[in-house]
């Protein structure tokens, strides 16, 4: 059996320049539009990371990622699922694209 082989991403994602990454729970999507302005207050390069909730069981995976990501060299700023709730109106769901 062969192993899955990474090609080379597209042009456009080569070329792309990103000023911030976000790490979040899928069940923040609803409040994409406050995450945006979240990010974009942040500065160039500071990756977000928003935790789920105390007791959430994906809550130990964030908490031992942000370590290795802070490790690695990349600046993050941590929220939770709640300051994030609090500030949020449900918005749309926007899709971005690179190209």
């Amino acid at each position: 059996m062969t192993s899955p082989r990474i090609s080379h991403p597209p042009r456009a994602v080569r070329r792309a320049h990103l000023d911030n990454l976000a790490l979040l729970p899928g069940s923040m999507l609803p409040q994409i539009e406050e995450l945006h302005r979240i990010a974009h207050d942040l500065p160039d390069g500071v990756m977000l990371v928003i935790e789920p909730e105390e007791g959430h069981p994906q809550r130990g995976i964030y908490e031992k990622v942000v370590p290795m990501l802070r490790a690695a060299g990349y600046r993050v700023e941590v929220r939770e699922t709640s300051q994030v709730a609090q500030r949020a109106r449900p918005g749309r769901l926007v899709q971005e694209t690179l190209f």
